[in-house]
C-alpha cells in the first residue's frame, strides 16, 4: 500500500483529533460497521511515513496488546453504551486532557466538543452521532480494541454484551489501508475545544 503523505500521530499542544487516530477508527468502523469507534492516542505507536508502505510499518504504528492465536496485538471487540455514558466518557476524557494524554479518545463515526476552561460535567458542549445529536437515552454500537474495553471502568463505563469481533487492530488497520491506498489523512475537526 502506499501513504500519500505522513500520517501524524502527534497533535500539538491542544487536544483534538489527530491524523493516524482518524485513520485507525475509521478501519475499525470500517471492520465492524458499528455506530461509533473509539482508541486512545497512548495505544497508537507512531505515525506512517508518506510512501510505500509494509506490513511492518502498518504493525509499528497499533503494536500493543498479544493474541495468542494471531501473535498479534490487541483483538477488535463491538460493545453497547447508552448516550449518557459515552457523554460521560467523553467528558472524563476531556478533563483529564492536560494530565493524560495517553487517554485520549480518538473518534470515528462522532464528533464532539468540548470547552477545557469549564469544569468537569460541564465540558463537553455538543456530540454527533452520524449527522444526529446524540440521544443521552439510546443504546449505540462501539468498537474498540481490547485494550481500550479494559480500561473503560476508570470512566465509569459499563460496557454492554462485549463481543470479539474475531480480528485483531492490526489486521482490521493493515486492510483498511490495503482497501484504501493511497491513504490521506489529516486533522479534520471531528474533536475541537471552542474555549474562549
Amino acid at each position: 500500500a502506499q501513504a500519500e503523505v505522513d500520517i501524524e500521530k502527534d497533535y500539538g499542544e491542544e487536544y483534538k483529533d489527530t491524523p493516524m487516530g482518524n485513520l485507525v477508527t475509521d478501519a475499525y468502523l470500517d471492520t465492524t460497521h458499528t455506530d461509533v469507534a473509539l482508541a486512545v492516542w497512548g495505544f497508537i505507536s507512531q505515525k506512517l511515513y508518506a510512501g510505500s508502505l509494509s506490513g511492518s510499518d502498518i504493525f509499528q504504528t497499533v503494536p500493543y496488546g498479544y493474541d495468542q492465536e494471531s501473535g498479534y496485538g490487541f483483538t477488535l471487540m463491538a460493545f453497547d453504551l447508552l448516550g449518557m455514558e459515552l457523554i460521560g466518557g467523553l467528558e472524563y476524557t476531556a478533563e483529564h486532557a492536560k494530565s493524560s494524554r495517553d487517554l485520549y479518545v480518538q473518534v470515528s463515526g462522532l464528533s464532539f466538543t468540548y470547552d477545557s476552561c469549564m469544569p468537569l460535567n460541564q465540558k463537553i458542549s455538543s456530540v454527533m452521532i452520524g449527522d444526529q445529536p446524540i440521544n443521552p437515552s439510546a443504546t449505540y454500537s462501539v468498537t474498540t480494541n481490547s485494550g481500550l474495553l479494559n480500561l473503560l471502568g476508570m470512566a465509569g463505563l459499563e460496557p454492554g454484551n462485549p463481543q470479539p469481533v474475531g480480528i485483531t487492530e492490526y489486521e482490521a488497520v493493515r486492510d483498511y489501508i490495503m482497501e484504501n491506498s493511497p491513504v490521506s489523512y489529516m486533522v479534520e475537526g471531528r474533536i475541537k475545544d471552542t474555549k474562549t
